[in-house]
């Protein structure tokens, strides 16, 4: 089964549907072996209202189910699937609603579920690509292996 980036809800985006535009919830999902998917995102805490903004991260609660749209982002690979479903089980980092992409000094320590979502497909694609000199570049320009 191949990776599949999922967007919530009706599968647009809240407001105009250009690049850009955070207004949607964006995550993956991936053949769980036995007919049906694992799903993984960055969601917000909830807990108070500045959350949604800036604050504490969490698990998204998704199913492949739940998605009006799912994209296929990779061919089938059972390295990249692997690395995927390890990642849905990760503690998230901290979440922001604006994109790590429209902040001066990219850090990413701020995650929006499209940023979180991106980075881990990226991460297992490049730990599965076996180029090793591409992997150390991204560390040092990034700190992300």
């Amino acid at each position: 089964m191949k990776p599949l980036h999922s967007l919530g809800g009706t599968g647009k985006k809240s407001g105009p549907d250009i690049w850009g535009n955070p207004l949607y919830h964006q995550y993956l999902c991936v053949s769980d072996g036995k007919g049906g998917h694992i799903c993984g995102g960055q969601d917000q805490r909830g807990e108070y209202k500045v959350d949604s903004l800036w604050g504490p991260g969490k698990a998204s609660n998704d199913t492949k189910e739940g998605a009006e749209r799912c994209d296929s982002v990779e061919d089938d690979n059972t390295c990249i699937e692997t690395c995927l479903k390890q990642k849905f089980k990760e503690i998230r980092p901290r979440y922001s609603v604006l994109p790590d992409r429209f902040t001066i000094i990219k850090l990413g320590l701020f995650k929006n579920c499209q940023d979180w979502a991106d980075v881990s497909l990226e991460t297992c694609k490049m730990k599965c690509s076996n180029n090793n000199i591409g992997r150390f570049i991204r560390f040092i320009l990034t700190g992300v292996m």
